[in-house]
This record gives structure tokens, C-alpha cells and sequence, in this order.
């Protein structure tokens, strides 16, 4: 029994021989950027990579684009176990060696989807779209937060921010509905509970004692002060069909700006 046909240009599932032919029909390549990290009690800790190269790779399948393997791992900032951190430097540096390698084999347009939308990660994202650019002549970047693509998704939160609220859990029961538990706790001020003041620092100049002794045993963080890391109850009143119109909000916006690259890289060639 022979393999299904191949639809779109998802590179993890491509040969040299694919890539070669790709590339003559299209020079923009979609990189979805996400993390590793708390979704709560009810959404995968890879809610955040796996949401955005769902959206990709659907759009690679409507346009033609490449769609890379994603980005799993950025900055969270937040502290229950499994988010795996790494700093935000690194996912500038790892996003533009990426890019950079791309526009080495062709490559002219990289959109960089970012999935997780935390201001580090944000702001590590963007610049990596302008040091590529910087980098490789005649290359367009686009930086892409998921929480901008959907209106939906924009008028929800006019309301205010939400993290593996409605619209997460929505989107993730619409990709993949089987990683979505059926049990979502969410955060009250009695499962936050309080944390005491932290005591004011005397400032950095302010010595006793200025011989230097050995150095000070590092005291690790204290936990954050919340028990499911998801702020409100918006979870509960997540639905499939309102996780569709996301999707297809996001996958017809990008792919927009796919075909709206790819159309201003062949005028730049006449």
C-alpha cells in the first residue's frame, strides 16, 4: 500500500528531492515559535507550539508554503512544573540562525507565528525578524503574535487577557480534542492565597562591611503564589465551534499574508 499523497510543503515530512521542487513555486517559509509550559491542570504543556503548527501546517496545505518543524521551548516566566524554560536571547539566536540557513537555500519571506504571546518571547521573536533582514540581503521577515490573527479571538479579549482560558481551550479542542482533560480548575483568591511582603533591599551601595566573604548560598525562588495557573473560569466555557472559527480566523489570515509575500517577491524579480 503506497503513501498518501503529500499536501502542502511540511518540511518534516519532505526529501531533498521535495524541497527542490518547492522551492520553485515558493520562497516563503512559516515558522511557528511556542513553549513549553503550564496550561493549567486541563491543556498540554504543549498547547502553546502544537496550536500554532496545527495552523501552519494548514496553511502550508491552502497555499504552498514551507512550514518548518516548530519552535518548542521559549521564555514563560511562570513556575509550576513542566515549563521549560530557555532565555529569550536564545530564541532571537535560535529563530535567526533558522531564518538565516533558510534564505541560504532560497528562502525570501519568513514569517515568524509566534504562539506563545508573552512579552519576552514577543519581543524576542521581533527581533530576530529584523536581524534576519539585517542579516540576509533582499529578505522579508513578518512577525505574526497568534493573539492578533482572529478577530474572535480580539474581541474576546476586549474583556481582558486570559491563559488556557476560552479561547485556548477552545482552539485546542478543535486541533486535538483528546489532549483537552475534562476537568478545569482555575485560580480563585483562596487557591492564590498570599504571599508575605518581600522585606525592601537596602540599595546596592550600602556596605558594612567591605571585605568580601564567601559567596552567599543562592535561595531559589518562592513558589508562584496561584495553584492552577489559569486566572479565571473562561475554560469552562470553552466549545469546539468557537475553537473552528479561531482556526479558521488564523490559518485565512495567514494565509493572506503568505500569498501577499509571495506576490510582492515576484514583482521584486521582474
Amino acid at each position: 500500500m503506497g503513501r498518501a499523497k503529500r499536501t502542502g510543503n511540511i518540511m518534516e515530512e519532505m526529501t531533498v528531492k521535495d524541497m527542490i521542487h518547492a522551492l520553485k513555486k515558493t520562497k516563503t517559509a512559516l515558522l511557528a515559535s511556542g513553549g513549553t509550559e503550564q496550561h493549567g491542570y486541563h491543556l498540554p504543556l504543549s498547547t502553546d507550539y502544537l496550536a500554532a503548527y496545527e495552523i501552519a501546517k494548514e496553511v502550508s496545505r491552502r497555499t504552498g508554503c514551507l512550514a518548518p518543524p516548530p519552535l518548542c521551548y521559549s521564555y514563560s516566566g511562570g513556575k509550576l512544573l513542566g515549563t521549560t524554560d530557555i532565555s529569550p536571547q536564545t530564541t532571537t539566536q535560535m529563530i535567526v540562525e533558522i531564518g538565516l540557513s533558510l534564505a541560504e537555500q532560497g528562502v525570501r519571506n519568513i514569517i515568524i507565528f509566534a504562539g506563545h504571546c508573552g512579552t519576552e518571547h514577543l519581543n524576542a521573536c521581533k527581533e530576530a525578524g529584523y536581524r534576519i533582514m539585517e542579516q540576509a540581503r533582499g529578505t522579508q521577515a513578518a512577525f505574526c503574535p497568534a493573539l492578533s490573527l482572529s478577530k474572535a479571538w480580539k474581541e474576546l479579549l476586549a474583556g481582558g487577557g486570559e491563559h488556557a482560558g476560552e479561547g485556548e481551550t477552545s482552539l485546542m479542542l478543535h486541533i486535538c480534542p483528546d489532549l483537552v482533560r475534562d476537568v478545569r480548575p482555575f485560580d480563585t483568591p483562596e487557591t492564590r492565597g498570599t504571599l508575605q511582603p518581600k522585606k525592601p533591599k537596602s540599595p546596592a551601595y550600602y556596605r558594612d562591611e567591605f571585605i568580601l566573604k564567601r559567596r552567599p548560598k543562592h535561595k531559589p525562588e518562592r513558589e508562584a503564589p496561584y495553584k492552577y495557573g489559569v486566572p479565571n473560569d473562561g475554560g469552562l466555557r470553552a466549545t469546539k465551534k468557537f475553537g473552528r472559527v479561531l482556526f479558521e480566523e488564523m490559518v485565512e489570515t495567514l494565509a493572506s499574508l503568505v500569498r501577499r509575500m509571495e506576490r510582492e517577491t515576484k514583482r521584486g524579480r521582474t
